[in-house]
C-alpha cells in the first residue's frame, strides 16, 4: 500500500501543467510569404519542422515528468503492509516487555544484560511522540503497569529494576495481548526486550501465535545475541543425613550444574558458618552437566547454623550462593508416663537422661496430669490405661501444635484399648489382632535392612553387617495410614508413624512392648542407641528449614504461633515488617509475599528472635529447553544494532520509503532534457 509520509508536498503536483501552459502560451503566429519557385526547398522544411515538433513535443512531457518526479520525492513515498494500515499522523499503541530476571544481570563483556536493555529501552521511547499509549511491562506485574507510561518523564527507565526471580512470562504476555486489543490507535506494537534465556516451564500456560490483534508489529530485542557467557549455579543444598547431631560430623550434598554448553568449568566451593570457612572443594564440572559434591562441618554448639554455600566468581553472580538454616535442638524435654518403674525399658531411659542430651522425666500415670504437656518436646505413653476425654483432649492439643507422643505396649493392652486412644488422637485404628510365636524357640526377626534406615545409618558401619540383631515374640498387627520406619522381615510394621492431619505434630506407635515377654531387646547392645536416635529424631524440630524461592509467596507454619504476640520479618540488610497470623484448620501460619532478596531472614516475635530461614534464587532460570519465541511469532522483526534500533522502528512504522528513486528519475529527466534541446538545436541549424 503507498502512502505519503509528507503529503502536503502533493499540492504541488500541480506544478507540473507549467511546461504546457508554457508552451500554449509562447506559440508565434506564422506568417505566409510568397517566395519564388522553390519546390524541393520547401518539401526538406516542412520534413525537418515535423521532427522539431516531435521533439518539442517530448521536451514538454519530459519537463512534466521532471516537476512531477520532483515533487514526488519531496513527499516521501513509502510502502506499507495491507495489513498495517496506518500513516505517518495517526497514533500508536505499544506494549514494551522488559525482562528483568536474575539472568539479565549476567555480565560476559563487562557490561549486564540488563544494562543493555535498558539502553535499547530507550531508543525504542524515543521513537513515540505524544498522543501515543506506551505501556511498559515486567513479568513480575505491578499495579501501575496498567497505566501508559508519561512520555515527557525523562526518568523513565529508573522505574524499573532487575530482580532476584525467575518470573512466569504467561500472565505478563496475556496482559500485554489485553492492552493492545483494546486500544483505538490506528499502530499497534509490542516489544519485547531479554535475554531470552527463557526456561520453557517459566511459561506455565498455553501461548498461540494469535492471540495478538493481527495487525500487531512484533519486535524481538535480544540483548544476548550470540554472546557466550560462563556460568556455574548452586541447584540446591541439602542435608544427606536426616539426623545431625552436635559435636559429629554432618554432611551436606551440594548439587551444582554447568549451564555454559562449549566449555568445561573450574570452581571452587567454599562452607561459611557465620563468615567462617568450614570446608572447601575444587571441582570441575564438564560443560551442560550436573555434579554433586559433599561438604562436611561438626556443629559446635546448639541452635541455628546459619550456613552459605558459595562459589567462586563468573559472569552470573545471582546463583553462585546457596543459604541454608539448619536448627538443632540443644535438649529435648521426654516425659516419660508409665505404670512400673523398675523395668528394663524405664532403665534404659535414665542411663539416656544422664548420658545424653535428652531429659527425660518419668511419672507414674497417677500424677502425670499434673504437668504442662505443652513444656515437653515428647510424651511416652508405655502401656497406656483408658483416659478420660479431658486428658485426650489434651494430648490432641499437644500434638497438634506440633509436639510427638509415642506409644509402648504393655502387658495391660489389648487392641480395643489401644484403639480408643488413637481414634481419638489421629482419627485411626490402627492396631490388629496379636500374633504370638508361640513358644520360646521361635521369634519374628527384624528385617535384614534394619541397621539402613536413615534412624540408625550414620550409627554402624555399612560394611559390616551385625548378626545379634533384637528379635520379637510378639506384637500387635499395625496397620491404618500410616509411615512404617522399621518393619519385621515379613513386611509387618514394628514401629509406624501416623501425622496429625491439623497440626505438624505426629504419633510413633511400636507394634510390640519392651518387656521381656514381648522381645528380647533390652538385652542387645542396639537398643539404647536406638532410643536415643528415635527420641533425638522425634523431639528435634525441623532441622532443615524449607528450600523458599525468591518471588514466590509462601505459607509459613510453625508449631508455636501465639495469635497475642507480635511478629515480624527481618530481611538479610533491611528493616523488619510486620506479620500477620492468620488462622486455618491445619494451625496458625504467616501468609508471606514475594520476598526479592536471597539470604537469611530472622523471624521476631516481641522483638525477640523466633526463628530463621533461608531464601534462595529459583534454579529454574537458566534450565533448557527455552522458549521459543520465534516460533510463537513468525513474522516478528529482530532488532540486533542498539545503534539502527530507531531507524528501523520508523522504517517499519512508516513503511519503505523510496524517495530516492523519484529524485534519480527527476535527475534522468533532467539529462533527457538538455539532450533533446541539442537535438531541437541542432535541427534549426
Amino acid at each position: 500500500m503507498l502512502s505519503f509520509l509528507n503529503s502536503v508536498a502533493l499540492p504541488l503536483l500541480i506544478a507540473a501543467a507549467i511546461p504546457l501552459l508554457i508552451h500554449f502560451f509562447n506559440r508565434r503566429r506564422v506568417k505566409t510569404i510568397p517566395f519564388s519557385s522553390l519546390r524541393f526547398l520547401k518539401m526538406l522544411e516542412h520534413q525537418r519542422i515535423r521532427h522539431v515538433r516531435i521533439y518539442q513535443i517530448l521536451l514538454i512531457l519530459v519537463r512534466t515528468l521532471f516537476i512531477l518526479f520532483l515533487v514526488l520525492a519531496f513527499a516521501r513515498p513509502a510502502v506499507r503492509n495491507i495489513f498495517h494500515d496506518s500513516s505517518s499522523s495517526g497514533h500508536t499503541t505499544a506494549v514494551i516487555v522488559l525482562d528483568n530476571s536474575y539472568s539479565m544481570q549476567a555480565a560476559p563483556d563487562g557490561e549486564t544484560f540488563f544494562n543493555k536493555a535498558i539502553k535499547a529501552l530507550q531508543a525504542v521511547i524515543t521513537t513515540f511522540k505524544n498522543g501515543d499509549r506506551v505501556y511498559l511491562l515486567t513479568p513480575h506485574l505491578e499495579p501501575d503497569q496498567s497505566h501508559p507510561l508519561n512520555l515527557q518523564k525523562s526518568n523513565i527507565t529508573k522505574t524499573v529494576a532487575v530482580k532476584n526471580y525467575s518470573p512466569d512470562y504467561c500472565p505478563t504476555l496475556k496482559e500485554a495481548a489485553g492492552l493492545l486489543r483494546a486500544q483505538s490507535n490506528v499502530n499497534s506494537e509490542f516489544y519485547f526486550i531479554s535475554d531470552f534465556f527463557i526456561p520453557s516451564q517459566t511459561c506455565k500456560d498455553s501461548l498461540s501465535a494469535d492471540f495478538f490483534p493481527l495487525s500487531t508489529k512484533v519486535f524481538f530485542i535480544p540483548v544476548a545475541k550470540n554472546t557466550h557467557f560462563n556460568n556455574v549455579g548452586i541447584d540446591t543444598v541439602y542435608l544427606s543425613e536426616q539426623f545431625p547431631e552436635i559435636h559429629k560430623p554432618v554432611t551436606l550434598k551440594v548439587v551444582l550444574r554447568n549451564y555454559s554448553l562449549k566449555a568445561a568449568a573450574a570452581q571452587t566451593v567454599h562452607l561459611f558458618r557465620h563468615n567462617q570457612r568450614l570446608a572447601m572443594q575444587n571441582i570441575e564440572i564438564p560443560a551442560g552437566q550436573t555434579k554433586e559434591i559433599f561438604l562436611r562441618f561438626v556443629p559446635e554448639k546448639p541452635g541455628y547454623q546459619l550456613l552459605k554455600v558459595e562459589l567462586d566468581d563468573d559472569d552470573l553472580l545471582t546463583d553462585n550462593t546457596y543459604y541454608l538454616t539448619l536448627r538443632l535442638s540443644g535438649h529435648i524435654t521426654v516425659l516419660s508416663v508409665s505404670q512400673n518403674s523398675g523395668s528394663h525399658f524405664q532403665t534404659a531411659l535414665q542411663i539416656l537422661a544422664a548420658k545424653t542430651p535428652l531429659q527425660i522425666e518419668p511419672v507414674n500415670y497417677a500424677l502425670w496430669q499434673g504437668k504442662d504437656f505443652f513444656s515437653y518436646d515428647i510424651i511416652l505413653l508405655s502401656d497406656p490405661p483408658a483416659f478420660n476425654p479431658a486428658v485426650t483432649e489434651r494430648l490432641s492439643s499437644f500434638l497438634k501444635a506440633g509436639k510427638h507422643v509415642i506409644i509402648v505396649p504393655g502387658k495391660g493392652s489389648n487392641p480395643v484399648r489401644l484403639n480408643l486412644l488413637c481414634r481419638r488422637l489421629i482419627n485411626q485404628t490402627p492396631y490388629g489382632s496379636l500374633k504370638n510365636a508361640g513358644d520360646s524357640a521361635s521369634y519374628f526377626p527384624l528385617s535384614a535392612d534394619f541397621l539402613q534406615i536413615p534412624l540408625f545409618a550414620s550409627l554402624f558401619d555399612k560394611t559390616k553387617t551385625p548378626t545379634d540383631l533384637p528379635v520379637v515374640f510378639k506384637y500387635f498387627k499395625l496397620g491404618g495410614k500410616g509411615k512404617t520406619i522399621i518393619r519385621f522381615k515379613n513386611r509387618d510394621a514394628f514401629l509406624r508413624l501416623f501425622p496429625v492431619s491439623s497440626g505438624k505434630g505426629a504419633c510413633y506407635l511400636f507394634a510390640s512392648g519392651f518387656g521381656s515377654v514381648w522381645t528380647d531387646f533390652s538385652l542387645k547392645g542396639i537398643f539404647v542407641p536406638m532410643l536415643y536416635r528415635l527420641f533425638y529424631s522425634v523431639g528435634q524440630k525441623e532441622t532443615q528449614m524449607p528450600a523458599i524461592q525468591t518471588g514466590r509467596n509462601f505459607t509459613l507454619f510453625l508449631p508455636d504461633i501465639n495469635q497475642n504476640r507480635h511478629y515480624s520479618l527481618k530481611p538479610p540488610q533491611a528493616e523488619r515488617f510486620p506479620l500477620i497470623v492468620q488462622q486455618s484448620p491445619a494451625g496458625l501460619f504467616f501468609e508471606i509475599a514475594a520476598l526479592n532478596n536471597p539470604g537469611p531472614y530472622f523471624l521476631f516475635e516481641d522483638g525477640k528472635i523466633k526463628d530463621a530461614l533461608s531464601v534462595n534464587v529459583s534454579n529454574k532460570e537458566l534450565r533448557r529447553p527455552f522458549v521459543r519465541f520465534g516460533r510463537l511469532f513468525p513474522k516478528h522483526i529482530m532488532l540486533h544494532n542498539p545503534v539502527s534500533i530507531k531507524k528501523t522502528i520508523t522504517t517499519s512504522r512508516n513503511g519503505k520509503e523510496f524517495w530516492f528513486a523519484f529524485l534519480a528519475l527527476a535527475l534522468l529527466m533532467l539529462l533527457t532534457e538538455m539532450f533533446l534541446i541539442r537535438k531541437i538545436e541542432g535541427r534549426r541549424a
